[in-house]
Order: structure tokens, then C-alpha cells, then sequence
């Protein structure tokens, strides 16, 4: 058994507030308070844009004097022209109510939106930041029998993002969703900095290539933290993922070549899985999992070196490493394999001190 030192890196953190209108969104890492009236943030219906310009658009056109735009009412644009250097701005609103529990009936075909969601974004280029916002949805037990997920019913989703490009989420609270944050074909699409607790899943990529996942505080959630469908070349670094009832991170079907790196993924019952999928994974603190990495039916090899796994001697799970052959009988997370191959020597012989969002 081999082990890899990480040098101890003194962080000193600088961090600055802008404020536009009042915002109930702390920058990442610290702790979140809740609005606690509407003085706190200022409450918003939710939000729907399915176009740059129009009745359904981030705009209605431009002043025909000054040549401003004309922001929409109703579409929660606070500034912002839409292009790379000036992005429209959705900032400081505390958005809850937006639906309750639907049936998904699979194969229709012509409805938008069939999810309840606080804010959509659809079928649109123009360069968006969304940023210091509240979603508050409802708890998906009070709402139906426990059983309903599995039926197809299921709770609201706070973002969705749905064929577009060029989206920046950060430093919104999400909580109490049925899904925090859907990323649909979605391009060019950052979510950094964000508070996701208390509901069922937290971000679920979808057919969504090229993203960062950043510094997000991801816990509490009954089920996944993070969920990669058919996603490929997406990066997932410095998120403190903790305390799922079933997966910190999930890779499932053709999800190839992301990135999972320096975070601290933590008391999950699951802290990674992957189903013929592959990723790189390393720098992250695997540890308090029921198993800290499961890799089943790929023919990938999928390499989980320099992680740390709770002890300077290892993970447990009595599997062969493919690259070295070193046993795994440390007294670390457990790693298992079921059809795959799995390589995690050397690792660490200590916490990274630089996982996990700031």
C-alpha cells in the first residue's frame, strides 16, 4: 500500500458583497440564515423566459429614445444588456410557491414546462447570471405518500435550465425541492457557490456537456446530491457534498471524462457511484460513507487515486486495485466493483485540507 502527502496550503479567504436590490444569498461557504420576513428579500412570482426578446423574453425590445432595454415585467431581470461582458442580471428575490407535485406521464410531447419550477430558463443564448436568489419549495412528504417517487410524482425544481446556453448560477439558497437545479442540453453552464439543502435531490445534469460545479454547499437532501445522466466533460470541483440517503455523486449511461476534484464528500451512504460510466477522481475526502466509491458495468478504467479515505492506511471493500494490484483492506471507506475495473493507489495518507467549497 502506497500513500501520497499533501502539502498543508494556508488559505486566507477576501471576500466582497456587491448589492443591487436586497439579496438573501451569503457567499459560499458561510453559513445561510433564512429570510425570516419579506424585508429581508423581496418575494417574486416565479419566473419563466423562453426567449431573448418578446412577451415570453428577458426584454420587450428597447427604448426607442434612449436605447435601453426594456426588461420585462415579470421576468426578474435586474440589469444587464445579455451579451458576454454585460449579462442580464436575476438578483435578490425570494421566489417560493411555484406548483406542487405532478404526475409525469412519460412520451408527451408539446408541453414547455411540465415541471413546477421557481425560475426556467429555455431556448435561449443570451448570457444570464443568477445570483443571490431564494427557492423555497414544498416538502414532496407533505405532499403525498412516500412511495410517490417512485410512482413519477415528484416535488418542484428550483432552476431549470432547459436547452440554453451561457448560464451562471451562484450564490442562490435553494431548499425544500423536489430538484434544486435541472440542467437540460444545457451549454456553457456554471453553478457555483450555491446553498442546496432540505429537499429531495440537488442538481441533476441532463444530456449537459462542458459544466463547472463549483464551490457549492450540497447536504441534507433524502436523496442525490449530484446527478450526471448522459453528461460528458463536465468538472465537479471544491463542493462539499454530505448527508444523502442514497448518493453524493451519481454517473449513469454515457457520462465519459468528468472531473471530480477536491471535494469533500462526506456520511452519504454512498459517497460516489458510477454505472457505465467513467471520471477522474482525485484530491477529494471520501469519508463517514456507508461505501465510498461503487463502479459497476463499465468497460472504462476509472481511476480514484490520491483521495483520502478516511485513514492513512486506505479504503476497506477487498477489491483489487487495476493498476497497482494493491489489496484494499485498509480501514477506510469501502470501494466495490461489479463488472469494472477500479484504481485508487497511492492515496492520501491525510484529509486535503483544500477540499470542499470554501
Amino acid at each position: 500500500m502506497r500513500t501520497t502527502q499533501r502539502p498543508l496550503v494556508c488559505l486566507v479567504a477576501l471576500t466582497m458583497v456587491t448589492t443591487m436590490i436586497p439579496s438573501s444569498a451569503s457567499h459560499p461557504g458561510a453559513e445561510f440564515t433564512s429570510p425570516a420576513s419579506e424585508d429581508d428579500c423581496t418575494p417574486h412570482p416565479p419566473i419563466e423566459i423562453h426567449e431573448d426578446e418578446g412577451p415570453h423574453g428577458f426584454t420587450l425590445g428597447e427604448d426607442p429614445i434612449t436605447g435601453d432595454p426594456l426588461y420585462r415585467s415579470g421576468s426578474g431581470v435586474t440589469g444587464g444588456t445579455g451579451t458576454s461582458q454585460d449579462p442580464y442580471i436575476i438578483e435578490g428575490w425570494c421566489i417560493q410557491d411555484y406548483g406542487t407535485p405532478y404526475l409525469w406521464v412519460p412520451g408527451i410531447l408539446g408541453v414547455p414546462s411540465p415541471i413546477p419550477q421557481g425560475l426556467l430558463i429555455q431556448g435561449t443564448d443570451a448570457h444570464v447570471k443568477i445570483q443571490g436568489n431564494t427557492f423555497t419549495g414544498q416538502d414532496l412528504t407533505t405532499q403525498a405518500p412516500s412511495t410517490a417517487s417512485s410512482n413519477g410524482l415528484v416535488g418542484q425544481t428550483g432552476i431549470l435550465i432547459q436547452d440554453a446556453s451561457n448560464v451562471h448560477i451562484h450564490d442562490n439558497h435553494l431548499q425544500a425541492n423536489g430538484l434544486g437545479i435541472l440542467a437540460q442540453n444545457a451549454k456553457s453552464l456554471t453553478i457555483q457557490g450555491n446553498h442546496i439543502q432540505d429537499g429531495n435531490n440537488a442538481i441533476k445534469l441532463d444530456d449537459t456537456h462542458g459544466a463547472l460545479l463549483q464551490d457549492n454547499l450540497i447536504s441534507e437532501n433524502e436523496k442525490k446530491g449530484i446527478e450526471l445522466i448522459d453528461a460528458s466533460e463536465n468538472t465537479i470541483r471544491s463542493n462539499t457534498i454530505t448527508n444523502h440517503g442514497w448518493t453524493g455523486i451519481i454517473l449513469i449511461g454515457e457520462s465519459h471524462g468528468n472531473e471530480l476534484l477536491d471535494n469533500q464528500i462526506q456520511d452519504n451512504r454512498d459517497g460516489i457511484a458510477t454505472w457505465s460510466s467513467d471520471a477522474e477522481i482525485r484530491g477529494n475526502n471520501i469519508e463517514g460513507n456507508e461505501n465510498g466509491v461503487e463502479v459497476r458495468q463499465t468497460d472504462d478504467l476509472l481511476h480514484a487515486q490520491e483521495n483520502w479515505w478516511g485513514h492513512a492506511d486506505g479504503p476497506s471493500g477487498g477489491v483489487w486495485d487495476a493498476c497497482e494490484g494493491t489489496f484494499a483492506d485498509g480501514p477506510g471507506d469501502a470501494v466495490n466493483t461489479v463488472n469494472a475495473q477500479l484504481c485508487f493507489d497511492p492515496w492520501l495518507d491525510a484529509p486535503n485540507p483544500d477540499a470542499g467549497a470554501p
